[in-house]
């Protein structure tokens, strides 16, 4: 059971990151959409997995193993509220820093919205 709490975190991790990009193109006009063809060199794909293999990376260790680790050691509601708000408040923090406050608000959303389900399917 712990492991298809583990991969049902990383789905959502994954997922809720695919969903801000897209939003985030489309929101952003002055972001220029990446095509793997435009990688040419190991500086270009250096910079495509610092841009967004780290951001997923971070959000795995800072949100997604404190979510498994609260549930798979508590069950009551009031838990999982108050995780929704750490999560909440790291997602923020850590989308803040990388994109700005606007950016970090949808991704807090986003959280909101695909969070429910991962705890329905708890």
């Amino acid at each position: 059971m712990r492991k298809n709490i583990f991969f049902k975190i990383l789905i959502y991790i994954l997922v809720l990151n695919i969903i801000f990009y897209i939003v985030y193109y489309i929101i952003n006009k002055d972001a220029k959409p990446i095509k793997l063809s435009d990688l040419r060199n190991p500086g270009d794909w250096f910079m495509f997995i610092w841009l967004f293999g780290i951001p997923i990376l971070l959000d795995f260790l800072s949100v997604g193993l404190l979510i498994n680790y609260v549930f798979s050691k508590y069950k009551l509601l009031i838990h999982l509220c108050t995780l929704l708000f750490f999560v909440l408040i790291v997602e923020f923090i850590l989308t803040s820093l990388l994109f700005g406050k606007e950016p970090a608000l949808i991704k807090v959303g986003l959280s909101i919205i695909l969070f429910i389900p991962l705890i329905k399917s708890r």
